[in-house]
């Protein structure tokens, strides 16, 4: 049976006795005698009185208040915490009022831990946790206002396979005058129902920079609260082990109880029954008043190239216990080399919650932000303050901010330069130009934060043809409206739309793009955002000379309309990682009109439009929906290109994976004037097994298609009006290869088969195999 450390920290405690007598005051920090690192909620009894006793807070620290006098010559302190040996200390043996207790980490067997005497008391009080999940959430609350104050600090971390003792305390004693870097950020915060509905930053202040981008990367660890079924930590997701299907994954230990307030507040020690990547280990504290989460840690039962523990702590307000604060460690153990590791630790305090809802002005530009210095809730500790000195002085020297800039840049495939940035986007690769190389000059924010100018050149050589076009933009920042004119001479895919907020091809399927014409066309938009919405409104003429039938050239006038509309009403904001999917659909919607005039003899209409929507089923794992619909008005005397195509992503030397596509259908096998399309996929949560080499997780997928064309009286188009319908099953992660010890590569495969009308019979021509990669931590 494999062995694992168990570092999980929590508290105990009993509340402190009050005396009229004359008492003493001491301060105790639980600190690992091993990592010298705080240990959040141990406990301390005193050896001869066990009904007295204190629990520590989330740094570690036990303030022991209203002791009697005589006991500190007459008494002991038992220290308890889970993972770790207990310890007992003489009392007479605290000569400061600011002591240290270090206790030795405790290893234990996995198998040790699954079947105990007090296990099936604990499962009942989870059980009851759960009936109550519901009415304890923040999501049961209609809305509430909040102040968010979040500090994060980065530090390098020596790996003890490549230090003794001796050198990595002195690497310590070095990192004790300052961290790497250190960020805070205070705000003012809407939730509704659970859910951040809109943030205002009052201040933010980043050491060594100026702009504080960095901040979205700390910000997106973990959730705001520990009662949904799936619990999102970082880049992957866990199986909550207070939910219905945590019951059958987890096993369950009383640990210990507080009396707190006229409540009885339960630790529960959770661990996986057995080794999978998808559990959690740590120990949930549960009122038995309302059966309400008081605290909880967590950390994910199998950890490789990275480490990160949580921390979240609950405060009762009107008798809700709402998030008050909310800690993690994240620690890349041999990133950005393997003698070095790199560790995040950041501190998140939740105050001031207000029910009657409040209206809150965000800040529109640097000026309106306040001094951190008054909001900061706790004062800088002598290391945090040299850590601003010290980064800040280096920062300027080395350009810390320029670095910053360039790697965002460069992330969108762009090289600043002084006023100007490079656009590396141009070069690409598709089966029609073969290899397209080229260049975009665009103005950045440093020419101007309402000014955009700028144009491309490309060459394809596989159609041997020039490419080049302009831009010019104006922001209004308050407005928030942006107004776009551009120009250009390009390719174009048939039956794709290049306007509005329209389906964009995936990696894969952009180089299968062969039925492409070439376009010449000028263009005029205005975009503006409102609140979690974002609307389009502009004019295109445009000329295409058609490269695949003998049309010619042909000259459109287009009016269009286009909206993404956040039916979730949910922005990406400081506590939603990155892959804790929608609640609720996000509906794109793009409308054309086309004039007959203004040098145009087509009058014709289109509407297009497509949903995507994932969530999580409990137990079950993930299911993603994408619906699309399209139709075309008035459109008897348009060129085939206008007509509805592009729906298939299988392409013999291109045998890749492409998401909400038909895997077995040609790229532009059907066309069609109206059609309804639906991509159905369900990822199980847990993969089938797990080692360092492969963790493979199955999806099962489901497309169906129905079209018609009422314009093509020919029939020189090939429609699936009988329904096309297509399975697969696709496995991820079957191979596991490490990259820079960072992240691991996952190689993947899938096998997709057609059926129904439109299948070949022959059933082998039918099957059709597909590669995949992914990222995974």
């Amino acid at each position: 049976m494999n062995r694992v450390k168990i570092l999980i920290f929590f508290f105990f405690g009993i509340p402190i006795l009050s005396y009229s007598q004359s008492t003493e005051n001491i301060s105790i920090s639980i600190v690992d005698s091993e990592t010298k690192e705080a240990i959040p909620f141990a406990t301390i009894h005193l050896l001869n009185s066990p009904d007295i006793g204190w629990a520590a807070n989330m740094q570690g620290i036990i303030r022991i208040e209203s002791l009697l006098p005589g006991t500190m010559q007459n008494d002991s302190l038992l220290v308890k915490s889970l993972g770790y040996q207990q310890k007992t200390t003489h009392l007479n043996r605290i000569k400061s009022d600011s002591f240290h207790i270090y206790l030795q980490p405790q290893i234990y067997n996995l198998s040790e831990l699954i079947v105990k005497p007090s296990q099936d008391k604990a499962i009942h009080l989870i059980q009851k946790a759960i009936a109550h999940r519901k009415e304890n959430s923040p999501t049961s609350i209609d809305h509430f206002n909040c102040e968010i104050y979040n500090k994060t600090t980065i530090d390098f971390v020596p790996n003890r396979e490549y230090y003794s003792n001796a050198q990595i305390e002195k690497i310590q004693a070095n990192q004790d005058r300052s961290h790497l870097f250190i960020f805070e950020k205070y705000s003012s915060s809407i939730f509704q129902n659970g859910t951040m509905m809109h943030e205002s930053v009052k201040s933010h202040r980043l050491s060594g920079f100026k702009d504080p981008t960095i901040e979205n990367f700390t910000s997106q660890i973990q959730p705001f609260h520990f009662y949904e079924p799936i619990i999102p930590l970082f880049e992957n997701t866990y199986i909550n082990p207070i939910s219905q299907s945590g019951i059958s994954n987890y096993g369950y230990q009383i640990t210990d109880s507080i009396y707190v307030e006229n409540d009885t507040i339960v630790g529960i020690e959770y661990f996986p029954q057995t080794l999978n990547k998808s559990l959690l280990k740590g120990i949930v504290h549960i009122s038995l008043k309302n059966y309400a989460i008081t605290k909880v840690t967590a950390e994910p039962a199998i950890q490789e190239l990275l480490s990160l523990k949580i921390e979240q702590e609950y405060k009762r307000i009107k008798n809700h216990y709402l998030p008050h604060q909310l800690n993690y460690q994240l620690v890349f153990k041999k990133y950005p080399n393997k003698k070095y590791g790199l560790k995040f630790e950041s501190y998140t305090y939740i105050n001031d919650y207000q029910f009657n809802l409040v209206e809150i002005k965000p800040a529109t530009n640097q000026n309106d932000l306040i001094s951190m210095d008054s909001l900061r809730p706790l004062s800088l500790s002598l290391k945090e303050q040299n850590t601003y000195i010290w980064a800040d002085s280096i920062g300027q020297a080395k350009n810390f901010d320029g670095k910053l800039r360039f790697i965002n840049k460069f992330s969108q495939g762009k090289i600043p330069y002084k006023r100007v940035d490079f656009d590396l986007t141009q070069i690409q690769y598709n089966l029609h130009e073969k290899y397209r190389l080229g260049i975009g000059l665009y103005t950045n924010e440093y020419f101007s934060k309402r000014i955009t100018i700028g144009g491309f050149i490309a060459y394809g050589t596989g159609d041997y043809q020039n490419k080049y076009g302009g831009l010019m933009g104006y922001k209004f920042p308050k407005q928030k409206i942006e107004i776009e004119a551009i120009y250009k001479t390009d390719v174009v895919e048939s039956g794709a739309l290049d306007m509005g907020f329209t389906k964009k091809s995936g990696f894969w399927r952009t180089m299968m793009k062969d039925s492409l014409n070439r376009s010449e066309s000028l263009s005029i938009s205005i975009q503006k955002k409102v609140s979690h919405s974002t609307f389009l409104l502009g004019v295109k003429k445009e000329n295409i000379q058609d490269l695949n039938f003998n049309y010619g050239k042909l000259n459109f006038t287009e009016i269009y309309a286009s909206a993404i509309i956040n039916l979730n009403k949910k922005q990406q904001n400081f506590y939603e990682p990155n892959n804790l999917s929608y609640k609720f659909p996000i509906l794109y919607l793009t409308y054309v009109k086309g004039i007959n005039g203004l040098g145009s003899h087509f009058s014709y209409s289109r509407l297009s439009s497509f949903l995507e929507y994932s969530y999580y089923v409990e137990g079950l794992g993930k299911q993603s929906v994408f619906i699309a619909y399209d139709k075309l008005f008035g459109g008897a005397n348009l060129p085939y290109y206008k007509f509805i195509s592009g729906y298939g992503a299988y392409c013999p030397s291109l045998p890749f994976y492409e998401k909400n596509y038909f895997q077995t259908m040609l790229p532009y096998e059907f066309t069609h004037s109206e059609s309804l399309v639906m991509h159905l996929k369900h990822t199980f949560l847990k993969p089938l097994y797990y080692t360092k080499l492969s963790e493979p997780r199955i999806s099962l997928l489901q497309s169906a298609g129905w079209g018609r064309n009422e314009f093509d009286l020919t029939n020189q188009f090939k429609i699936f009006d009988k329904g096309y319908f297509e399975s697969g099953l696709h496995i991820e992660n079957i191979v596991k290869i490490n990259y820079i010890n960072f992240a691991y590569i996952g190689l993947g495969a899938g096998v997709f088969v057609k059926y129904g009308d439109y299948a070949s019979s022959t059933f082998s021509d039918n099957i059709v195999y597909k590669l995949s990669f992914s990222v995974i931590f």
